[in-house]
C-alpha cells in the first residue's frame, strides 16, 4: 500500500510543480520586472533581488520538490524506491528554471556566450545538488553505501566505517548553508542577466 502511495505521490507533485512553472512562464515577464525592479514579497525583498512574484513561486516549487524528497525517503518501504523517487524529484529540481523562465533565449543571445545555459542556471544546479542531499539525508546515504558494500561481500573494518561516518557528517553540516548561498547567487545572477538582456 505504501509503495502505491509513493507511486501516486510523485506524479501528482510533479503535476503541481509543472502547473506553477507554466504559470510563471506564461504570466510573469521577467525582463520588464527586472527593468522596473518590482519588489518581491516583503520578507523576501531583504534577501533577494527585486523580481516581482517570481522568487516566491520559484521558492515554493523548490520547497515542494525538497519536501517531496523528504516524504518519499521517509515513506518508501525499500531503499531502492526511496533512491529512485528522490532521484526523480532531484533531477526535476535541476530543470526547474528551464521550465519556469521563458527569457533564457534572450539572455543567451544578449550575452553572446558559448555556454549552453546562463550562469544563473549553473548556480541553481549546484544549489539543488546540495539542498537535495541535505533533504535526502546523509544517514540514508550512509546506509545505501554500506548496504552496497556489504551486498558485494566486502570486508568492512571499524576504521573504514568511522571514516565514512566522518566524511558524511562533515558534508552534512555545511551542505544546507552552501545550498542556500548558491540559491542566492543564482537569483542575483538571474537579475543581472535579465537587466543586461533588456538593454
Amino acid at each position: 500500500m505504501v509503495s502505491e502511495a509513493v507511486a501516486l505521490f510523485i506524479p501528482l507533485l510533479l503535476a503541481v510543480v509543472t502547473a506553477l512553472c507554466s504559470f510563471l512562464r506564461d504570466s510573469v515577464d521577467l525582463i520588464s520586472t527586472a527593468q522596473e525592479q518590482r519588489p518581491s514579497f516583503p520578507f523576501l525583498s531583504v534577501f533577494l533581488p527585486p523580481l516581482g512574484r517570481f522568487p516566491i513561486i520559484h521558492i515554493s516549487n523548490i520547497l515542494l520538490l525538497l519536501l517531496g524528497i523528504l516524504i518519499v525517503k521517509d515513506v518508501a518501504t525499500s531503499n531502492l524506491a526511496a533512491l529512485i523517487g528522490s532521484l526523480i524529484l532531484g533531477l526535476f529540481s535541476l530543470i526547474l528554471p528551464i521550465l519556469e523562465i521563458n527569457e533564457y533565449g534572450q539572455i543567451l543571445n544578449q550575452k553572446g556566450s558559448g555556454w549552453f545555459h546562463p550562469e544563473s542556471y549553473y548556480y541553481h544546479c549546484i544549489s539543488m545538488g546540495f539542498l537535495s542531499l541535505s533533504f535526502f539525508g546523509f544517514v540514508e546515504l550512509q546506509v545505501l553505501i554500506l548496504n552496497f558494500l556489504l551486498a558485494d561481500s566486502f570486508a568492512i573494518g571499524g576504521s573504514f566505517l568511522w571514516v565514512i561516518n566522518r566524511i558524511l557528517e562533515i558534508m552534512l553540516l555545511p551542505s544546507l548553508g552552501i545550498g542556500l548561498l548558491f540559491f542566492y547567487l543564482s537569483m542575483v545572477a538571474l537579475s543581472n542577466e535579465l537587466r543586461q538582456a533588456s538593454q
